[in-house]
């Protein structure tokens, strides 16, 4: 991985938007990828952090990009319950048909993690329980 690509991720890893918008005002590539396929979309989602994902994705960063295991940012950011970030994914399309190689889809884990709201919000973007 190049360089810049390891610093992106570190800086959106971090929770450091400012980095990250620098870092994508000289250039870097909004969907560098770690060894394991993580994105800077990824390690946005997990922290929730609605601004760092807008400027990732207005950067170009693929809404529905997935990592080794299958896992989208969606699913990352509904896994931690943070229903503005997914609020915000949902509002850049990411899909929510989306199952990972272990058969989680967003609203699974949204439904066995309990978050309520977000299962809302899923269901109102197209998910249903068999998926």
């Amino acid at each position: 991985m190049p360089d810049r690509a390891k610093i992106i991720n570190k800086a959106a890893n971090r929770g450091d938007t400012e980095a990250v918008k620098a870092l994508l005002a000289t250039g870097a590539d909004p969907n560098a990828r770690t060894p394991d396929g993580w994105t800077p979309l990824m390690h946005a989602a997990v922290g929730g952090d609605v601004e760092m994902i807008s400027a990732l994705i207005e950067a170009g960063a693929e809404v529905n990009a997935d990592s080794l295991d299958g896992w989208t940012p969606l699913m990352r950011a509904t896994l931690w319950g943070h229903h503005q970030a997914v609020k915000c994914l949902l509002g850049y399309r990411a899909n929510v048909h989306i199952q990972a190689a272990d058969g989680w889809t967003a609203l699974k884990i949204a439904a066995a993690k309990g978050h309520t709201d977000i299962i809302d919000l899923l269901e109102v973007a197209g998910a249903r329980a068999r998926e």
